[in-house]
């Protein structure tokens, strides 16, 4: 697992590859929004400003620069931005 740099609505925080991206938000203190867990409902929906994720497995649509965090990690090679509504 390798670690990777979120900056998060401005905040810069420390993550991995091996989290989903709502878990490691939460352990940073963050509250995303959210309801199932897993990629479903799109209520985590979030918008990318810059890098790249990998989105398993979700059904909810997600237009372009948007994923879920829920069912998303990060790839090890990218840092991003993340603009949380």
């Amino acid at each position: 697992m390798s670690k990777v740099t979120l900056n998060v609505n401005g905040i810069t925080l420390e993550g991995n590859t091996g989290d989903s991206l709502l878990e490691q938000l939460e352990s940073a203190g963050l509250q995303p929004e959210y309801q199932c867990r897993n990629g479903v409902c799109g209520a985590c929906r979030c918008r990318l400003g810059s890098g790249k994720v990998s989105q398993k497995d979700s059904l909810a649509y997600t237009a372009k620069m948007r994923f879920l965090p829920a069912k998303a990690v990060h790839l090890p090679t990218w840092s991003w931005s993340l603009i949380i509504h």
